[in-house]
């Protein structure tokens, strides 16, 4: 059976990213490509891929966190979104936090942070890292409580509706 992931990064053109998507490829784990865009793309496009992501984050076997830089409101939203699909979380790296951080994102984070695999998957040998993964449970029991439920939906709702509202010449735009 394939497995598939994704990796929340804040350098997604690394050579140790692509390192890392090879050596999963070759356990027969799908890596979705992390969104990238260019100023070519209309917003609908990357609205789009956004979505396409945060669905394959939804159905994913688990979720890669890479602290290779500073986190951003986007990698928490992406890996908060994981945590409230109860995916399990491998977390490589320790956490650059910065004071441009969404306070409620980083709250949930910081009180869930102990719950994810910290391990550095880079450095495992193969058959430790297909053990690492064949040990995952499919799901996490977090505990979320209804607050960081809502806060991290409405985060995440927030961001994709903001899309479509600049694509549209406005914000905050109602989905119909």
């Amino acid at each position: 059976m394939r497995t598939y992931t994704q990796i929340s990064s804040g350098s997604q053109g690394s050579e140790t990213l692509t390192e890392l998507t090879k050596r999963l490829a070759q356990l027969d784990v799908h890596v979705t490509p992390s969104p990238t865009y260019s100023n070519s793309e209309s917003l609908w496009q990357t609205y789009s891929t956004e979505l396409h992501f945060y669905k394959s984050i939804a159905k994913s076997s688990f979720h890669v966190l890479y602290n290779n830089t500073e986190l951003t409101n986007t990698i928490l939203m992406q890996t908060l979104y994981a945590l409230y699909k109860k995916r399990p979380i491998i977390m490589i790296g320790r956490p650059i936090y910065t004071d441009m951080l969404d306070p409620d994102l980083r709250e949930i984070f910081e009180a869930h942070t102990r719950q994810f695999y910290a391990i550095n998957i880079l450095k495992l040998e193969f058959a430790e890292l297909s053990f690492l993964l064949n040990k995952l449970k499919p799901e996490v029991d977090y505990r979320l409580n209804a607050e960081e439920s809502a806060i991290i939906i409405s985060k995440v709702r927030s961001y994709l509706y903001d899309m479509v509202g600049q694509g549209l010449g406005e914000l905050n735009a109602p989905l119909k």
